[in-house]
């Protein structure tokens, strides 16, 4: 079972935030930063959060919490409160678990016909070989109707998968190969998140763009990333990059 924390932040005035993550493992330090502050104050909030996720896990759901009392006192969504780039997106179906190639076949086109118009596939076989025969049926099946998108996943390990098959910067590379052969719109996590230097190489020797960055932390990590080159294709999540403030100012940076 997977166990999904959600924080509830209220407020005097009856409104209530709520956001989901990881959490710090001390409440009662959280508190002291919280308790009888004003939920606007989202840059103060910021960095007091920062200070103290230094030494007690991440407390970046409880920033989430803040935008979301924000959004309902404002009544306005938090994608306009945060400049409102565009309405709509275009929506993209993600794969998780290993299938064959029969059954993803089946899985592509069905989504296809709820009005996906892309979607992404999950590599993470012992022998990438059997996972590039997943993505030829798809594309065959497919054809042009579809982006494709591939996500090795290979940027972070949790124990106790130790991801013994994970690909070097040779595999890497020839992986991307085949995959431009096939349209591929992006590949994710093809290396550790902090093989800067490889990712770097990896982005230079192919011609598909590379993404990542999902579970990195800060400015820190990522103006590595900027500065070497690592990817087309940024991709932080709020609940471990900063939140919401943090993410929207490394936006801008990739811009």
């Amino acid at each position: 079972n997977h166990r999904v924390h959600i924080v509830f932040i209220h407020t005097d005035e009856g409104i209530t935030g709520i956001g989901s993550g990881g959490v710090p493992a001390r409440w009662d330090v959280a508190r002291l930063f919280l308790l009888g502050q004003d939920p606007f104050a989202i840059e103060q909030h910021v960095q007091n959060m920062r200070s103290f996720a230094f030494f007690i896990s991440r407390p970046w759901p409880l920033e989430v919490a803040l935008w979301d009392i924000i959004g309902k006192a404002s009544g306005q969504p938090i994608y306009r409160l945060l400049g409102g780039g565009q309405e709509r997106l275009r929506a993209y179906a993600s794969t998780g678990e290993l299938r064959s190639p029969e059954q993803r076949v089946d899985d592509a086109l069905r989504l296809r016909d709820e009005g996906f118009r892309a979607l992404k596939l999950r590599f993470h076989r012992h022998n990438p070989r059997d996972d590039l025969r997943v993505l030829e049926a798809v594309r065959k099946a497919v054809g042009d109707s579809m982006d494709i998108m591939v996500d090795a996943n290979y940027g972070w390990v949790i124990a106790p998968d130790r991801a013994p098959q994970r690909w070097d910067l040779r595999t890497a590379i020839s992986m991307a190969r085949a995959m431009e052969e096939l349209g591929v719109y992006w590949l994710e996590e093809p290396l550790y998140c902090y093989d800067y230097d490889d990712l770097a190489e990896l982005r230079r020797q192919v011609n598909l763009r590379i993404a990542g960055g999902e579970l990195n932390q800060g400015f820190h990590e990522f103006k590595i990333f900027l500065e070497k080159g690592c990817f087309d294709v940024y991709q932080p999540d709020v609940t471990f990059a900063g939140g919401f403030f943090q993410c929207r100012q490394l936006g801008a940076m990739v811009q």
